[in-house]
Protein backbone atom coordinates (compact mmCIF):
# COMPACT_ATOMS: atom_id res chain seq x y z
CA UNK A 1 0.00 0.00 0.00
CA UNK A 2 1.48 2.99 -0.96
CA UNK A 3 1.77 6.02 1.10
CA UNK A 4 -0.85 8.50 -0.81
CA UNK A 5 -3.09 4.96 -0.50
CA UNK A 6 -3.28 5.99 3.32
CA UNK A 7 -5.96 8.09 4.89
CA UNK A 8 -8.68 7.18 1.78
CA UNK A 9 -11.32 5.47 2.44
CA UNK A 10 -14.33 3.96 0.07
CA UNK A 11 -17.99 5.52 0.72
CA UNK A 12 -18.72 2.22 2.21
CA UNK A 13 -15.83 2.21 5.05
CA UNK A 14 -16.55 5.42 5.41
CA UNK A 15 -20.28 4.75 6.67
CA UNK A 16 -18.95 2.37 9.18
CA UNK A 17 -16.72 4.54 11.10
CA UNK A 18 -19.70 5.54 13.46
CA UNK A 19 -20.63 2.05 13.91
CA UNK A 20 -16.99 1.26 14.94
CA UNK A 21 -16.36 4.07 16.67
CA UNK A 22 -19.23 3.12 18.77
CA UNK A 23 -18.22 -0.47 18.87
CA UNK A 24 -14.72 0.39 20.62
CA UNK A 25 -16.13 2.45 22.69
CA UNK A 26 -18.78 0.06 24.15
CA UNK A 27 -21.68 1.77 23.46
CA UNK A 28 -22.80 -0.91 20.72
CA UNK A 29 -22.12 -4.65 21.43
CA UNK A 30 -23.29 -8.01 19.40
CA UNK A 31 -25.81 -8.63 22.34
CA UNK A 32 -27.38 -4.97 22.31
CA UNK A 33 -27.83 -5.00 18.64
CA UNK A 34 -29.50 -8.55 19.03
CA UNK A 35 -31.38 -7.50 21.48
CA UNK A 36 -33.25 -4.37 19.81
CA UNK A 37 -33.60 -6.56 16.58
CA UNK A 38 -35.73 -9.09 19.04
CA UNK A 39 -37.44 -5.94 20.75
CA UNK A 40 -38.54 -4.27 16.90
CA UNK A 41 -38.99 -8.00 15.09
CA UNK A 42 -40.05 -10.70 17.66
CA UNK A 43 -38.55 -14.12 17.42
CA UNK A 44 -37.58 -13.16 13.84
CA UNK A 45 -35.10 -10.89 14.76
CA UNK A 46 -33.29 -13.89 16.00
CA UNK A 47 -33.04 -15.53 12.79
CA UNK A 48 -30.20 -14.83 10.18
CA UNK A 49 -31.28 -12.34 7.41
CA UNK A 50 -29.64 -14.40 4.26
CA UNK A 51 -32.23 -17.49 5.50
CA UNK A 52 -34.51 -18.48 2.77
CA UNK A 53 -32.53 -16.32 0.15
CA UNK A 54 -31.09 -17.84 -2.75
CA UNK A 55 -27.33 -18.64 -2.54
CA UNK A 56 -24.60 -16.09 -4.66
CA UNK A 57 -23.20 -18.65 -5.66
CA UNK A 58 -25.85 -21.10 -6.69
CA UNK A 59 -26.09 -22.14 -10.37
CA UNK A 60 -29.28 -20.42 -11.83
CA UNK A 61 -32.01 -22.60 -12.50
CA UNK A 62 -32.26 -22.57 -16.56
CA UNK A 63 -28.81 -23.86 -16.41
CA UNK A 64 -29.87 -26.65 -14.64
CA UNK A 65 -33.20 -26.87 -16.70
CA UNK A 66 -30.70 -27.56 -19.59
CA UNK A 67 -28.42 -30.13 -17.96
CA UNK A 68 -31.06 -32.17 -16.80
CA UNK A 69 -32.82 -31.91 -20.22
CA UNK A 70 -28.98 -32.81 -22.28
CA UNK A 71 -28.75 -35.25 -19.72
CA UNK A 72 -32.18 -37.71 -20.51
CA UNK A 73 -32.11 -36.81 -24.44
CA UNK A 74 -27.96 -37.85 -24.96
CA UNK A 75 -26.07 -39.25 -21.62
CA UNK A 76 -28.82 -40.96 -19.48
CA UNK A 77 -26.97 -44.47 -19.86
CA UNK A 78 -23.40 -43.67 -18.70
CA UNK A 79 -23.82 -41.83 -15.73
CA UNK A 80 -23.38 -38.40 -14.05
CA UNK A 81 -19.35 -38.68 -14.43
CA UNK A 82 -19.69 -39.63 -17.86
CA UNK A 83 -22.23 -37.29 -18.74
CA UNK A 84 -20.62 -34.15 -17.37
CA UNK A 85 -17.11 -34.94 -19.05
CA UNK A 86 -19.57 -35.28 -22.38
CA UNK A 87 -21.51 -32.04 -21.18
CA UNK A 88 -17.65 -29.89 -20.81
CA UNK A 89 -16.50 -31.56 -24.19
CA UNK A 90 -19.74 -31.45 -26.99
CA UNK A 91 -21.59 -28.17 -24.95
CA UNK A 92 -18.93 -25.95 -22.83
CA UNK A 93 -20.94 -26.46 -19.88
CA UNK A 94 -18.53 -27.92 -16.84
CA UNK A 95 -20.51 -29.17 -13.77
CA UNK A 96 -18.92 -31.52 -11.33
CA UNK A 97 -20.61 -34.80 -11.35
CA UNK A 98 -20.95 -34.38 -7.84
CA UNK A 99 -23.74 -31.65 -8.50
CA UNK A 100 -25.65 -33.80 -11.36
CA UNK A 101 -25.70 -36.83 -8.86
CA UNK A 102 -27.19 -34.31 -6.57
CA UNK A 103 -29.90 -32.48 -9.33
CA UNK A 104 -30.91 -36.29 -10.56
CA UNK A 105 -31.17 -37.82 -7.21
CA UNK A 106 -33.92 -34.52 -6.06
CA UNK A 107 -35.64 -35.67 -9.46
CA UNK A 108 -36.02 -39.19 -8.55
CA UNK A 109 -33.50 -40.46 -11.70
CA UNK A 110 -30.94 -41.86 -9.19
CA UNK A 111 -28.14 -43.34 -11.14
CA UNK A 112 -28.21 -47.23 -10.05
CA UNK A 113 -24.53 -47.68 -9.33
CA UNK A 114 -22.82 -51.48 -10.03
CA UNK A 115 -22.65 -53.36 -6.70
CA UNK A 116 -19.23 -54.16 -5.95
CA UNK A 117 -17.90 -58.39 -6.82
CA UNK A 118 -17.53 -60.78 -3.60
CA UNK A 119 -14.33 -61.50 -3.03
CA UNK A 120 -12.77 -64.59 -4.06
CA UNK A 121 -12.13 -67.37 -1.88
Amino acid sequence: MGGEDRGRMSGKARRRVPVMRQALEQQITPEKRLLRRVEQEGDQGRVHRGRGKPSNRGIPAKRKATVLTLYEERDGDGGPTLATEKLAERDGITLSDETLRRWLRGRGMDHVVRRKRPPRA
